[in-house]
């Protein structure tokens, strides 16, 4: 409802009538009236009124904002302008314009293209224009992973299982807060998890700094083979109390069969729970060896180690 009458004056002698309106009429209703003068003589009847025309008073205010986009090429982003409108608006409404240039002559529109730069906008309520204010564009740059590789062992199938959690600070490559994806194809359509059971191939990961992800490196998977090993023994001769040292470095080329790259371990059980270090100093004893490829090991295997007692002269 509108207050009742209470004017200002503001004379008009001359057609088209221009009013400043003033800043204190924003988004309110007002009544513009047009009233003779002189007045005219009430004898007459003429009305003391002539044009009554109610006024809703637009006034926008655009309020400057920041967007942030991911990099795409080259330290450049796409940036979708829309998503500065509400901050813009403010809660207002209206239209927004976005510019290039800060008069607001050469307008831009999503999807739009750059590095780090200001662009500018503006609202348009009606036929109405708010003030130009500047919208920061910020180019995000895309976090760096790196590329990793590990071997598992074969179990049999020709696939292994692969521990993948545990190349994930590497992958971060000093991104410590950073989160690590795996995926099965380099489109990061198809996400995997740890352990991930496969035969030999390549993977992709990626990593998330809590803004943007970066680009997808190859993850190298390798299944190794199980090495063979061999049984073996040894003969020493004992001293008095019936035991032996026996040099167990002796039989590595025979248990690993030569093979380049492996390692023997000794140990007294067959789970590999108590190594035995060369020379081992026993009497008859029967040990199991074990072999190291990379990442696999061997079944064990037994090493009989003999101390024959010394003949007797008679």
């Amino acid at each position: 409802a509108l207050n009742p009458p209470n004017y200002t004056p503001a004379s008009s002698v001359v057609a088209p009538f221009m009013y400043t309106i003033p800043q204190g009429w924003c988004d309110k209703d007002y009544e513009i009236v047009g009233i003779p003068n002189p007045k005219p003589d009430p004898v007459c009847c003429m009305p003391i009124y002539t044009d009554r025309i109610t006024v809703h008073v637009r006034c926008p205010k655009a309020n400057a904002t920041m967007l942030e986009a991911c990099e795409s090429n080259n330290g450049q982003a796409v940036f979708n302008l829309e998503d500065a409108d509400a901050n813009v608006l403010g809660g207002g409404s209206g239209i927004i314009e976005y510019f290039k240039d800060a008069a607001g002559t050469q307008k831009i529109f999503s999807p739009y293209t750059t590095g780090s730069t200001t662009i500018y906008a503006r609202i348009k309520d009606g036929n109405c224009f708010s003030n130009i204010v500047a919208i920061i564009l910020k180019v995000n740059l895309l976090p760096v992973a790196k590329s990793t590789s590990q071997e598992a062992c074969d179990d049999g199938s020709g696939s292994a299982s692969f521990d993948l959690k545990s190349l994930e600070k590497i992958i971060k490559n000093g991104n410590n807060s950073a989160v690590v994806s795996f995926y099965q194809d380099a489109g990061r359509n198809i996400p995997i998890g740890s352990p991930y059971y496969t035969s030999s191939t390549v993977i992709y990961a990626t990593i998330f700094d809590g803004k943007c992800e970066s680009k997808p490196v190859n993850i190298v998977l390798t299944v190794k083979q199980k090495p063979n090993a061999t049984e073996a023994s040894l003969t020493a001769c004992p001293d008095l109390n019936g035991k032996a040292s026996f040099d167990l470095n002796q039989l590595k080329s025979k248990i690993t069969g030569s093979t380049k790259d492996t390692l023997v371990g000794f140990y007294e059980d067959d789970l590999g729970l108590k190594p035995v270090s060369s020379p081992y100093y026993s009497g008859p004893d029967t040990l199991f060896a074990i072999v190291v490829l990379g990442a696999c090991k061997s079944d064990p295997v037994p090493v009989i180690v003999v101390a024959p007692e010394p003949a007797r002269v008679e």
